[in-house]
């Protein structure tokens, strides 16, 4: 039932927190601050999972307290970027930490992007200024936050980061999207996709073998696509039913892409052999389709 599940996630929750705060407690004992910072973050991020935002707040400050006594470091990076990503969490969560939530991710943020600078690490760079940017956006600062995406762009393809490539390219397109700028939004949500396509077995090994952690961060921007193209915008009737046509043709490469990676390997490929051409489709079957795919 409903009601076992839901006991049970609960009491799978309070075992992940007495587990960390155990972990934390020893790594501060032991002198470890890394440990002892990671061991917080991961504790504040299960608090937020549960909307204990108060908890959550005073579990992130313990965590950045903690990575103030880090060297300057990768890991160190990471730590603080986990930290703003649940401020920002924070920030959406509960109205009455909103401003101080996003101030503290951006503070967290700004120190990412300077030590990964330092470190020469790219891929750190690109994570730290893509989140910053997202931030940006949130406070619907477009021009601002299009800038720090296309520098986590930049230091993405330097890192030669195609998984950061897609998922950037995808945060540029919300943002273009958002500010009316519907036609170079479509062209990044398309390079998106197409990278998530040309890549996908490494997006697979980057993101482990869980099932749900990887369409969490993959099928969002299919989906993106898909919605951009179904909008209205006084187009011709060609123009309309071509993005139909692209709209159909997306979602049929999400299911693909789903079939592959539940499979594990390319026998999907016969599948995709034997499937009926787009053209084959009738209009009123690719619009319950499509539709069945909306992102609203």
């Amino acid at each position: 039932t409903w009601e076992t599940m839901l006991e049970e996630f609960k009491s799978a929750h309070a075992a992940a927190q007495v587990a960390y705060q155990e972990a934390a407690a020893r790594a501060h004992e032991a002198g470890d601050s890394l440990l002892e910072g990671q061991a917080q973050a991961n504790a504040a991020s299960v608090a937020l999972r549960q909307g204990r935002s108060e908890e959550a707040t005073e579990l992130l400050s313990r965590a950045k307290l903690a990575s103030a006594e880090i060297e300057v470091s990768r890991e160190e990076v990471a730590l603080l970027i986990h930290v703003a990503q649940s401020y920002t969490e924070l920030s959406s969560l509960s109205p009455a930490h909103r401003d101080e939530g996003l101030l503290l991710a951006h503070h967290a943020l700004i120190k990412a992007t300077n030590h990964a600078r330092t470190l020469h690490d790219f891929r750190s760079y690109s994570y730290a200024q893509g989140n910053l940017g997202g931030l940006y956006a949130l406070e619907e600062r477009a021009e601002e936050s299009l800038y720090l995406t296309r520098e986590a762009l930049r230091a993405a393809e330097e890192a030669e980061a195609p998984d950061l490539l897609a998922r950037w390219h995808g945060q540029a397109g919300r943002i273009l999207w958002a500010a009316g700028e519907s036609a170079a939004a479509l062209d990044a949500y398309r390079r998106a996709v197409e990278l998530v396509e040309e890549t996908r077995p490494e997006m697979r090994a980057r993101y482990g073998a869980s099932d749900k952690e990887f369409q969490a961060k993959v099928e969002p921007v299919y989906l993106a696509l898909v919605d951009a193209l179904l909008q209205p915008a006084g187009r011709s009737e060609a123009q309309t039913s071509a993005r139909l046509d692209e709209a159909r043709e997306v979602v049929e490469r999400l299911k693909t892409a789903e079939l592959r990676d539940y499979f594990r390997d390319e026998c999907v490929a016969d599948l995709e052999a034997q499937a009926a051409p787009a053209e084959s489709l009738s209009r009123g079957a690719a619009m319950r389709v499509v539709g069945a795919w909306r992102v609203d």
